[in-house]
């Protein structure tokens, strides 16, 4: 069964642990780190060291990240190719407008 999930932000560490926040959560991480007053927030009953964040991340950025870890790379046609794919994208499109 699936469950929705209010956890739409992607915490990464340098360590390349990734947790998921609630907006909520990714607010006060952002604001910590912004303010430079804390070391370290708990979350979900983990102590997360904020030196170690690199970013937080929306759903759509991290989905991207993912993708670039992966070797995929995005063409001008937001189409996603595998790394050593070559974009056809447009070839595809003029024989789509022709049809």
């Amino acid at each position: 069964m699936n469950n929705l999930t209010d956890k739409t932000f992607c915490l990464v560490t340098r360590s390349g642990i990734e947790m998921w926040l609630t907006p909520e959560e990714a607010d006060l991480v952002k604001g910590i780190m912004r303010s430079g007053t804390g070391r370290a927030v708990e979350v979900d009953g983990e102590l997360i060291n904020l030196t170690d964040v690199v970013a937080v991340l929306t759903a759509q950025r991290a989905d991207e990240y993912h993708k670039l870890k992966r070797g995929l790379w995005l063409c001008k046609y937001d189409e996603w190719h595998t790394k050593n794919q070559t974009c056809e994208c447009a070839e595809a499109r003029r024989y789509e407008n022709h049809i």
